[in-house]
């Protein structure tokens, strides 16, 4: 209907672990907020240490009346006392977007016209020795921090940070942190976008963002916000067209003051991220005033402990605590698969209600061992050999040969030599033992001959001095 008395409201977004929707009820300006989710707080220490801030992102838009947007609330990172290093995830982003659908469909990424970046987590046991680090969301972008004597760079508009460090490093991509391969057990990134850290190694994981923060040790940087303005850099691919533009933008860094969500002032958003739509409209309103937005449960999912495999074995990958599982990479829930390097696995649970969580896992790939069993030998007949394994740390041979042994082969024979390395990957080699008879040698009949008789012509060709009954003779042998 038309109504030309002012229709004001608002509407705050928690964080729910889905994608929420916001339909405007006026036609008019619409003032977006969103807060960035923190990292996760060292578990050691969860009062006193804590994980990056979020950042502050808002900016003005005109909505005509019946207009859908989706609000992302990014979740704060996670980690747990169980591991040897405690390390925590970093936190989500939470953002606007013109599309909706999973929080990582590239679609919904290009269709984001106002993000606020998550901060990163922690390395845990306070290894860095202060109650923050600095590794706060973006704001335009992330801050950059001095971690453990390593220069780690926030992310930006068009990257996602770098390290110094050398290993272990995982820049971010577009809309999402990433984590390393090193070892974890529970830590955990934020929803949307969040990356997880590697709490058996150790480092923190990385914020999410319009780019995601800079994985690396010993702790990791936050993800960067973003405004979608008549300035502001496009990439290829992006969706929204100039009407979506926003006015009054502002992009706020989580070590900076920024307004809460009561309009007080506090530095950095802490926990899990907030957005708020405020709007003053006239006109034509919705016919569902007041909007009722219903909010399912996400799905609690896990993608299973971290698995290692030898080169060339199979490993299955299973999805828990939805109803049904999509892994990337051509992955099925269940289905045994040949990993050919080591790589990070995500799986998307969906619930019955159609609400969504992911999770990862890591399936570390070791190399087999180039086992040699040696060169093929030849023996006679009762002599001993000995067999010799290299290439790799452990060697097992078959019919009960020990390797470095000496043994006395019976016959001509192959053996089969098993090498084991310190991964607890094998291979095989083979070796063939080639036992030569013995020559049996006959004199001929006994012979009787006379004192002084110094040489006796025998049917061999070998020549032999013999002493025979106190004399010394030559005898000669021949073989047939």
């Amino acid at each position: 209907m038309q109504s030309t008395t002012p229709q004001g409201g608002s509407q705050t977004f928690n964080f729910t672990g889905s994608a929420q929707v916001f339909t405007a009820p006026v036609s008019g300006t619409y003032t977006l907020e969103a807060w960035g989710a923190q990292g996760g707080n060292d578990p050691v220490n969860p009062n006193t240490v804590f994980g990056g801030r979020g950042g502050y992102a808002k900016g003005d838009v005109y909505l005509a009346a019946g207009t859908s947007i989706y609000v992302y609330v990014g979740g704060q990172g996670s980690g747990c006392l169980n591991s040897t290093w405690k390390s925590t995830g970093g936190g989500g982003a939470t953002d606007y977007r013109l599309v909706g659908g999973l929080w990582n469909d590239n679609t919904g990424l290009y269709s984001r016209i106002l993000v606020a970046g998550g901060g990163g987590g922690r390395h845990g046991t306070n290894y860095e020795n202060m109650t923050y680090v600095g590794n706060d969301g973006g704001g335009l972008a992330a801050p950059n921090i001095n971690a453990c004597g390593y220069n780690v760079t926030g992310a930006n508009q068009t990257s996602g940070g770098s390290s110094n460090y050398g290993s272990g490093v995982a820049i971010g991509s577009f809309g999402f942190a990433n984590a390393n391969t090193m070892s974890n057990l529970c830590s955990v990134g934020g929803y949307n976008g969040g990356a997880a850290g590697a709490d058996q190694w150790a480092n923190g994981g990385a914020g999410g963002g319009w780019y995601g923060g800079c994985t690396s040790w010993c702790t990791s940087t936050g993800g960067s916000g973003y405004a979608y303005t008549s300035t502001s850099w496009i990439p290829a691919g992006y969706t929204p067209a100039a009407t979506y533009q926003l006015a009054n933008s502002q992009l706020i860094a989580g070590n900076l003051p920024m307004p809460d969500v009561n309009g007080n002032t506090m530095t950095g958003n802490s926990g899990n991220g907030i957005a708020k739509i405020s709007w003053q409209g006239i006109g034509c309103t919705s016919a569902v005033v007041p909007v009722v937005v219903t909010v399912g449960q996400a799905p609690t999912v896990s993608a299973g402990s971290n698995q290692a495999v030898c080169t060339g074995n199979t490993v299955t990958l299973n999805g828990s605590g939805a109803v049904s599982y999509t892994w990337n990479n051509n992955i099925q829930n269940g289905v045994a698969f040949t990993p050919v390097t080591t790589q990070t696995y995500i799986v998307t649970g969906t619930g019955a209600n159609g609400c969504t969580d992911t999770a990862s896992v890591v399936v570390t790939v070791n190399a087999n061992p180039d086992v040699n069993a040696g060169q093929d030998q030849s023996v006679c007949e009762g002599q001993s050999v000995t067999l010799n394994g290299a290439g790799a740390t452990t060697y097992t041979w078959d019919n009960g040969v020990q390797n470095g042994v000496p043994f006395t082969p019976a016959t001509t024979q192959a053996y089969t030599l098993t090498g084991t390395n310190a991964a607890g990957c094998s291979a095989t080699d083979q070796v063939i033992v080639t036992v030569n008879a013995a020559p049996t040698v006959t004199l001929g009949p006994d012979t009787v001959i006379c004192e002084n008789i110094s040489r006796i012509k025998l049917r061999h060709q070998v020549h032999r001095d013999l002493l025979i009954r106190g004399i010394q003779v030559r005898v000669a042998i021949h073989y047939p």
